[in-house]
């Protein structure tokens, strides 16, 4: 729109610049169905990264639960290493 600050020169008025009302319209019709499409995918973005944070929380808890029974079983076996211990000793 350069030109459209100032429609004076030396006093005189210039005439308005002329529209193609058509190509304008069509214009206009692109930019609302980019900024359609752009609000499109943030929504799935938002979407994507809610379940990526739901597996990420799956994957947690699992390891959480893997990590508790392995620490389980280590308590587990070093309380029968300590219950066997005594008698390998006593030979």
């Amino acid at each position: 729109m350069i030109g459209l600050t100032s429609l004076r020169i030396g006093g005189q008025t210039l005439m308005p610049p002329k529209v193609n009302r058509q190509g304008a319209l069509f214009v206009l019709t692109k930019i609302e169905e980019i900024l359609t499409w752009e609000a499109r995918i943030e929504r799935e973005r938002d979407t994507k990264f809610v379940e990526l944070g739901r597996y990420l929380c799956e994957v947690r808890d699992m390891l959480f639960s893997i990590r508790g029974a392995e620490l389980h079983a280590v308590a587990f076996t070093k309380d029968a290493l300590r219950l066997v211990q005594p008698a390998a000793v006593s030979r």
